[in-house]
């Protein structure tokens, strides 16, 4: 498992940091977390594939945690993105998302499942999950704790 940081400097892009976003990889997966402007600049220059991320988490409404969510969708349908994208994030993110691809006026070529974040597992497979938890912040806002499932038993005499 890796963690890349790809901004957490502040609450608009500079030439010191950019806006909150991170990655974290596991088995050739990349989950993105947060999505502020220019998480695309850092992605490429972390050399972290645009198709290898299928879900996304957004924290919280602040913009530089999600505002750069509409132009990474469209360089996934650019980039000839075909696999479902899922995205995970508090009541709204719905709304802003469905209002950005009708006003843009575009259609994709891959669905785009969102979920709406309670507090609990929201991410779960055999080796692998992903818990969100409120955190103490002005609006509604969730905090991601991630972990390995570990198998102690084994079939073994």
């Amino acid at each position: 498992m890796k963690l890349t940081i790809l901004g957490s400097f502040s609450a608009y892009p500079s030439f010191k940091g950019f806006t909150t976003s991170q990655v974290l990889e596991h088995n050739g997966k990349s989950f993105l977390i947060d999505c502020g402007e220019g998480t695309q600049l850092q992605l490429r220059k972390n050399k972290i594939k645009f198709n290898s991320i299928e879900d996304i988490f957004i924290s919280h409404l602040h913009g530089d945690h999600y505002f750069g969510l509409p132009g990474l969708i469209l360089t996934f349908n650019l980039l000839g993105r075909e696999k479902p994208l899922n995205i995970f994030g508090p009541k709204g993110i719905d709304e802003f998302l469905a209002a950005n691809i009708k006003i843009l006026n575009f259609s994709l070529p891959f669905s785009i499942l969102i979920t709406i974040v309670n507090e609990g597992t929201i991410y779960e497979n055999n080796k692998f999950l992903i818990h969100a938890a409120k955190a103490n912040h002005s609006i509604t806002a969730f905090s991601y704790l991630s972990r390995y499932l570990f198998n102690f038993f084994s079939k073994s005499a």
